[in-house]
């Protein structure tokens, strides 16, 4: 691959990857884009969900700053994007809940090691609880499919969300609608 299409295709890699404390940091959201003030919709979590078409209906000087925040995180680069004077915090929609004091400790799961095909599958595709039974089913799987590697993946730690209490929230009468914006 010749660089400016490595370089295209790391940068499609980093704009699908980019989050709401990455574009604040980098003045992507400001006044005109990703702020209640600056639109009706949830423009950063729309860009979550369909980043390439969220940066197709930004601003200019917003665009500008999400390349160079892009660029920023290219192989290679060694500098980083002085925070724009113009980030601001984005406030979230939701507060946040704190953990409840007597979340219970979770319970320990076994280690295990997966086979995957590294190739085309997106997910692993056996699950075994000793080395030696991934090795063996890495093997037979890699005699039916010749020249197609098979990795085996250890696992080295794990981690878990404690369940959250549901809240209720408030629900308030409709606002009324304004038929004279009714175009027949």
């Amino acid at each position: 691959m010749n660089n400016e299409v490595s370089q295209f295709h790391n940068a499609l890699r980093i704009l699908l990857n980019l989050d709401s404390i990455e574009l604040r940091e980098g003045g992507v959201t400001d006044e005109n884009w990703g702020t209640p003030a600056a639109s009706h919709r949830n423009q950063v979590l729309d860009f979550s969900r369909d980043p390439i078409r969220e940066a197709l209906r930004m601003p200019d000087a917003n665009f500008e700053r999400l390349y160079a925040l892009i660029q920023s995180q290219q192989p290679g680069n060694t500098t980083s994007p002085a925070p724009s004077p113009l980030a601001v915090p984005v406030v979230p929609t939701v507060p946040a809940t704190p953990e409840p004091p007597t979340a219970p400790k979770p319970q320990p799961i076994e280690k295990v090691w997966v086979v995957w095909d590294g190739c085309t599958s997106s997910a692993p595709m056996y699950k075994r609880t000793s080395k030696e039974s991934a090795v063996s089913e890495a093997k037979r799987i890699a005699a039916r499919s010749p020249a197609k590697p098979f990795l085996i993946m250890e696992s080295i730690g794990a981690f878990i969300t404690p369940a959250v209490e549901p809240q209720a929230i408030e629900l308030t009468d409709p606002k009324p609608i304004n038929d004279d914006d009714i175009p027949f």
